[in-house]
């Protein structure tokens, strides 16, 4: 992954999060991170009414987070990276909040921890995510990153979907027999 969009960090300070939404290049150094970034808050329950492909959540993307986020600002700002603090996407386990990441053209999460059911989502969604905020810089220099590295440390099951780039993906390859089970089949079960 290259970086050729921008970074948009959920910062607590309003005005640093309204300024990245116009475009401005601000200095978030020493901001503190929002906490618990909620899935109800990256995707409402009205906009779910709507339906559940990228295209229709996209622009309902984090709509009134903190109260400065409006309608599409999140994709019509170019933003392809999203930083969050603790506990991102805390709250209900709703699955169209990784679709809206997506259809707001979020290509990676980072954030210092996430939830585990949202996390397991990211896995399944096909979207990337880490803890490591120096893959910022290293994105920022320019630097092309595999994110099948970011994968390293999970269970062999979620490591295998999240390489090939989500759960369908992963199925329709082991259906067409291209891959094998991501665990040890021939081991017996422990007891």
């Amino acid at each position: 992954m290259k970086l050729t969009g921008r970074v948009l960090h959920l910062v607590e300070n309003p005005t640093l999060l309204r300024a990245q939404l116009d475009g401005a290049q601000v200095s978030v150094a020493g901001a503190a991170y929002v906490y618990g970034v909620n899935t109800d808050a990256m995707i409402s329950g009205q906009a779910c009414t709507l339906g559940y492909t990228g295209e229709i959540l996209g622009p309902w993307f984090l709509e009134n987070f903190q109260d400065v986020v409006r309608y599409d600002d999140v994709r019509n700002g170019g933003f392809q990276v999203i930083v969050g603090g603790d506990a991102y996407g805390s709250g209900s386990s709703r699955e169209v909040a990784v679709v809206a990441h997506q259809g707001a053209g979020i290509q990676l999460v980072v954030a210092d921890s996430f939830q585990r059911i949202f996390q397991e989502n990211m896995v399944y969604g096909g979207v990337p995510f880490t803890t490591d905020r120096a893959v910022l810089t290293r994105l920022e220099a320019g630097e092309d990153l595999d994110v099948r590295s970011f994968f390293e440390e999970l269970p062999p099951f979620f490591r295998a979907v999240a390489a090939e780039g989500g759960l369908l993906a992963y199925g329709s390859k082991l259906l067409r027999g291209e891959l094998g089970p991501a665990y040890d089949t021939q081991r017996a079960p422990s007891r």
